[in-house]
């Protein structure tokens, strides 16, 4: 199964918590959960850049690397599928 987009999961989450609004939508959510994990920015830094206080930068964060872990393979299965590709 590929895996889902961080929009998707963000949807799916938002329906399953009840969340009514946010103030950015789940697609430019993923933006600010980019900037500090790929770039290091601080949570101020990303808040003040995308128009959101700090605690919202880190809730985003914190939410949406969530999501992706859920979907992340076990170990054993991915060292499974790395075995059947030929890494080793």
């Amino acid at each position: 199964m590929p895996p889902r987009s961080p929009t998707r999961g963000r949807r799916a989450h938002r329906a399953r918590t009840g969340s009514r609004w946010r103030r950015l939508a789940p697609a430019a959510q993923a933006l600010p959960v980019l900037a500090h994990l790929y770039k290091g920015e601080p949570f101020a830094q990303v808040a003040a850049g995308f128009g959101v206080g700090t605690a919202t930068a880190r809730r985003y964060v914190r939410e949406t690397t969530a999501l992706l872990a859920e979907q992340a393979p076990t170990p054993e299965r991915g060292l499974r599928s790395a075995r059947r590709k030929g890494w080793g």
